[in-house]
């Protein structure tokens, strides 16, 4: 039997109108069986919570009920318990950037437009492939490390498994580079691949001294050789490259030579590529 003042089984628990707790059936002073202790009697109860396993109607925890007005979370009834939305701060911002400008993206974005021009919608086909063995399956390869504990997150920043990353990047797009040399991929986007995997080789090179910016010499590269294909409108995307650059610098990933010295990078090998393909 629950002592006298108990707030009573935590499978029901009611909240007053001036968001005090409540005990439901079983607490309180009703005793052993049927009373309805209240605390707070003659206030009208606005909502009762029904607790299974510790969660509350729509996933949140009775902690998160204890007021009309939320906890200290800021949660509220209604919320589905779910943690509250980050404030929108530099760094958040910086961190999303940096996300939806990584790499991958643009390089998925590069060789298919490469693909396109050289090849239609067979040469789109053949830019999906190489888009697999150059952005996705390094990412693949990133993803799992930073389950298993392997590196601290996607952006891999320490030197080590930095490198280890970029030699399965170079394992990669040469099995791609491969796969297109001998299907018969457009012969651009074929030599487009071959002057990526130079371009990365370069950037392991510099990294076993220097971390350079990889965000901004991929960035950098891919507008610089869009640009060099589709045309001088396509430079409106150097702006992205600055955005990309300012992310880093934000998050302490990188100092101001290295967000520079890869975007120089990225454009000088992109132009060299574009020598090379046409």
């Amino acid at each position: 039997m629950p002592a006298r003042g108990d707030p009573g089984p935590p499978h029901l628990r009611t909240v007053a109108q001036d968001g005090s707790l409540s005990a439901g059936a079983g607490a309180g002073g009703g005793g052993g069986g049927g009373g309805r202790g209240r605390r707070g009697r003659g206030k009208q109860s606005v909502t009762e919570v029904r607790v299974s396993e510790g969660r509350g109607p729509d996933g949140g925890r009775p902690g998160d009920w204890a007021s009309p007005e939320g906890n200290e979370h800021g949660w509220r009834a209604g919320s589905g318990g779910r943690a509250p939305r980050e404030p929108l701060t530099r760094q958040t911002v910086a961190a999303a950037v940096t996300y939806l400008l990584e790499p991958k993206n643009w390089i998925i974005v590069t060789v298919m437009a490469i693909g396109w021009r050289y090849g239609g919608a067979a040469g789109l086909g053949w830019g999906a492939a190489a888009a697999f063995f150059a952005a996705v399956l390094p990412t693949v390869f990133i993803t799992r490390g930073v389950r298993r504990g392997r590196w601290a997150d996607r952006n891999v920043g320490a030197r080590g498994p930095r490198l280890v990353v970029l030699a399965f990047i170079l394992a990669s797009v040469f099995i791609g580079l491969c796969v297109l040399t001998l299907g018969g991929a457009p012969r651009e986007l074929t030599w487009y691949l071959g002057c990526m995997l130079g371009s990365v080789a370069v950037l392991a090179l510099i990294t076993t001294a220097w971390k350079i910016s990889i965000h901004c010499a991929v960035a950098s590269g891919a507008v610089t050789i869009l640009a060099l294909i589709y045309g001088p409108w396509m430079v409106c995307g150097y702006p992205l490259v600055a955005i990309t650059a300012w992310s880093r610098l934000e998050l302490g990933d990188h100092t101001r030579a290295q967000v520079i010295g890869g975007a120089v990078l990225g454009a000088a090998a992109a132009a060299a590529s574009y020598a090379v393909i046409r």
